[in-house]
């Protein structure tokens, strides 16, 4: 039997974008979305097609993959933190899911006020836990 925690990892009324060039990562993504009680979200697979989205619909949650076919995270950052969004969407909970673990990578989320990240490969485990303290985290902080 699995045991459901009482209070979900995810708010209910959070909308979630999920960016990620890999189909299967997307797939894996939902998946753990889904398993965690929650269906609010979309997935994109380019930068492109994210701008696009954001444009009429607001986010709480972005997880975001480092390295796209048309650009970085830190691209998309930019674009929302510099652009025309609603605030809900400027102060979303962003978590980064990369393959990359480099101590210069993480300083340049940090620059840019990324606190979390999720390093490929992950299991469901890791997955609930990084996304449940990430909006912990945000939501002490937003006090």
């Amino acid at each position: 039997h699995i045991i459901k925690k009482l209070t979900p990892s995810i708010p209910k009324k959070f909308n979630v974008l999920v960016l990620d060039n890999n189909r299967e990562i997307l797939d894996i993504i939902s998946m753990h979305l889904n398993d965690m009680g929650h269906a609010n979200f979309d997935l994109c697979l380019s930068i492109a097609e994210a701008e696009k989205i954001l444009l009429n619909q607001e986010y709480d949650l972005l997880l975001l993959d480092w390295t796209l076919d048309d650009g970085t995270c830190i691209d998309l950052i930019e674009y929302i933190q510099n652009g025309t969004l609603s605030e809900r969407t400027k102060s979303a909970v962003t978590v980064v899911i990369t393959g990359r673990d480099d101590v210069d990578d993480i300083m340049t989320l940090l620059r840019y006020g990324v606190k979390n990240h999720i390093i490929k490969p992950f299991g469901f485990s890791e997955f609930e836990d990084k996304i449940g303290y990430a909006i912990e985290k945000h939501g002490r902080k937003a006090i």
